[in-house]
């Protein structure tokens, strides 16, 4: 069903009319050609799209809060500043869309084509984006706060400076993204593939990374206080997982160019400044004792893998 422009003016007024609740009738575009029409800033508000063909169309600052678009093809839309707060997108075709600074709060997406597209700055608060293909997807500055993208693909995604705080990225693939100062606290990366991934300066306090694949992965100058690396591939990715004391604190160590940053708990220390906290605060305790043992440790296996530790400079992160 092809749409004209008439046709789009009289169907937005009577579905305008609906919305107030003076009569009118809810926009069924269900399954219409509306490739490359021209609806900035339309409100589409819970209006059934669903199957509808909107490839190249505008849809720059329109309200498509709870809208059925299920299946819809909208690659290579424009759909910047819209708002699709609780939109139905499963299984729609988003590849190469713009949907810069675009509100996804809550929006399904399951399933849903986004490869290409540009997602910078746009909020996908709580969004399901289980199942997902994010290849190549630029999410710079985007939220991500909440979101499940569980088994979804963000094979060489941009995620700079994205908020991923208590995300669910279970058995994601993440080869290759770019996660440089992304929010990744308290979030699930369980068998996630992070091959390649570049984590630098991601702050990772209290994910959980077990299974993860983290093979050549970048994590220089990462936060990975706390976080489970239980069974996690660190072949080549300049981590040492130290052990625990037997107060439940777990060492990691982190190579940084020729240093090694210890982190443990809330503690953030070059080596040399880490012996000399603990021997300060715990010297010729058992705890203190421990200490000593796994940085010992730390050290050997450092060695071992050729870090090539040579003298470090000043410390200014003592957290």
């Amino acid at each position: 069903m092809t749409i004209t422009n008439m046709d789009i003016l009289g169907i937005l007024a009577d579905h305008k009319e609906w919305l107030e609740n003076n009569g009118g009738t809810r926009a069924n575009l269900r399954g219409a050609n509306l490739a490359g029409a021209n609806l900035t800033n339309a409100n589409l508000t819970d209006a059934n799209l669903a199957g509808a063909n909107l490839t190249n169309a505008a849809l720059t600052g329109a309200n498509l809060t709870d809208a059925n678009l299920t299946g819809t093809d909208l690659a290579d839309a424009n759909l910047t500043d819209a708002n699709l707060r609780g939109a139905n997108l499963t299984n729609a075709a988003l590849a190469g869309a713009n949907l810069t600074d675009t509100d996804l709060t809550d929006a399904n997406l399951r399933g849903a084509n986004l490869a290409g597209a540009n997602l910078a700055g746009a909020n996908l608060t709580n969004a399901n984006l289980t199942n997902a293909a994010l290849t190549g997807a630029n999410l710079t500055d985007a939220n991500l706060a909440g979101t499940d993208l569980a088994d979804a693909n963000l094979t060489d995604a941009n995620l700079t400076d994205a908020n991923l705080t208590d995300t669910d990225l279970t058995d994601a693939n993440l080869a290759g993204a770019n996660l440089t100062n992304a929010a990744l606290t308290g979030t699930d990366l369980a068998d996630a593939n992070l091959t390649g991934t570049n984590l630098r300066g991601a702050n990772l306090t209290n994910a959980n990374l077990t299974g993860a694949n983290l093979t050549d992965a970048n994590l220089r100058g990462a936060n990975l206080a706390g976080a489970n690396l239980t069974n996690a591939n660190l072949v080549r990715a300049g981590i040492i997982h130290g052990g625990m004391r037997s107060d439940g604190y777990s060492f990691i160590a982190i190579r940084e160019g020729y240093a090694i940053r210890i982190q443990a708990g809330c503690r953030n220390f070059l080596m040399d400044t880490a012996r000399e906290h603990w021997i300060t605060t715990r010297g010729g305790t058992q705890i203190g004792n421990e200490t000593m043992a796994i940085l010992d440790h730390i050290e050997r296996i450092a060695g071992i893998l050729g870090w090539g530790i040579a003298a470090q400079p000043e410390d200014n992160a003592n957290g």
